[in-house]
């Protein structure tokens, strides 16, 4: 990757391990009903939540096959798995010669986690993965946004944000595919940059669509990461091409579909947990087809639901507020940066609704706002010159919230 050198990599990686083995410190669970899963105490200090979730990871990273039997929770999203599988067996012959006590505590079912543990480190390495690769699309929407003209102080302080928030708390140490929540959307941001400064067409979108294609059978938030690349692709084109838009759009499906059909040659079946269970998307069609006002209530109480997922991000929401009252006259007096900032507010708007017309609501799920918002703050408080200047002082309210997710008791995975 361009610009990736082994100096961020140590920084990166030094950010990350500070906040995440810090975490280790917080506040333990009181009861079991706080948190799903088992709690791992390491000495007397330090823990963390293996989540309820996590021992079936385990095991489908170990047994692959077992996302081609019939009804597999897991058979939508298969290249999360076989991406353990490739770090998993490696990591498993070396644990297979030592002992580390705690791992040995886990437990999937009934039981003992040491054909496991391999598998287990891989999903951990896979969520270090996921956040070093956020910090340098980060990194790299900071400086194309402040056109270079920022501190690497104020850069590292807003990267503490960025890491230190309660989907790190809860699930850097278990298995979960919570970390794509950070990752897709900064990776929209980037690609979209990209498509912007080199005017690339709908027609030149083929690759891209297939990349967010290939990756949807990761996690579904490339799904709203190809429809943002779709629309800057518009904002470039001017004009609408249905034919370049149908070709980008059976490029996308063709992964998923492809999956499908072998599940169904194999399993002679295909199951979406996340579909037949929370009735994700598909409420849209099953309440249509009860009534126009069927949908209208299921729509209201979802919209309720949603609201109340915004705990976290309400307080970065209003500051980013604030700040643009402030900075009214200064923000949009630049017209190159003025199309990186309204791809930011398209691409945030674009996983706003679809995160309220998926129907099933989580504050993880809603966090996947964060990054942009974060995003839009950063290029707010380069342009108070008090504050770029003065980055010590952002590195103080970036140490405070990181005290605060610390001490803070929960959230739990």
């Amino acid at each position: 990757m361009e610009g990736f050198t082994l100096k961020k990599l140590v920084i990166y990686t030094v950010i990350i391990l500070i906040v995440t083995v810090s975490f280790l410190f917080s506040p333990h669970p009181h009861s079991e009903k706080d948190y799903c899963g088992q709690f791992i105490r390491i000495g007397n200090y330090m823990g963390f939540t293996f989540n309820c979730d996590a021992g079936q990871f385990c095991k489908n990273a170990r047994y692959p096959s077992m996302l081609l039997e019939h009804g597999a929770q897991r058979q939508s999203r298969p290249l999360y798995i076989l991406g353990a599988t490739f770090i998993g067996y490696p990591l498993q012959w070396i644990f297979d010669k030592i002992d580390i006590g705690f791992l040995h505590k886990l437990k999937l079912r009934d039981e003992q986690a040491s054909e496991y543990v391999g598998f287990y480190a891989g999903y951990v390495l896979m969520n270090y993965l996921l956040l070093l690769l956020s910090l340098y699309y980060f990194e790299r929407i900071a400086r194309t946004i402040t056109k270079g003209n920022i501190s690497n102080l104020l850069l590292y302080a807003f990267m503490f944000f960025l890491v230190s928030n309660e989907i790190t708390k809860a699930f850097f140490w278990t298995p979960h595919q919570q970390f794509f929540s950070l990752l897709t959307p900064l990776l929209s941001i980037h690609i979209s940059f990209i498509i912007w400064q080199k005017q690339l067409h709908l027609k030149k979108l083929l690759p891209m669509s297939a990349l967010c294609g290939f990756l949807m059978l990761a996690y579904g938030n490339f799904l709203p990461m190809f429809c943002c690349l779709v629309v800057v692709s518009f904002f470039v084109d001017k004009k609408f091409h249905a034919l370049y838009l149908i070709s980008n759009v059976i490029v996308f499906a063709a992964p998923t579909l492809l999956w499908i059909i072998m599940c169904n040659a194999v399993a002679h079946s295909y199951y979406n947990y996340e579909m037949v269970t929370y009735h994700q998307l598909v409420w849209i069609v099953e309440t249509l087809k009860v009534s126009f006002s069927e949908f209208a209530h299921t729509f209201y109480n979802f919209t309720i639901y949603y609201m109340h997922t915004f705990t976290e991000i309400s307080w970065f929401i209003t500051v980013v507020f604030l700040l643009a009252i402030y900075l009214r006259k200064e923000l949009f007096n630049d017209t190159v940066q003025n199309h990186y900032i309204i791809i930011i507010i398209n691409t945030l708007s674009i996983f706003f609704f679809f995160f309220w017309l998926l129907g099933f609501f989580k504050e993880r799920l809603t966090f996947t706002l964060y990054a942009p918002i974060l995003c839009m703050l950063l290029f707010e408080v380069s342009r108070i010159t008090m504050l770029r200047k003065n980055a010590g002082i952002v590195v103080l309210i970036a140490v405070a919230w990181h005290m605060y997710n610390l001490l803070s008791y929960g959230p739990f995975s």
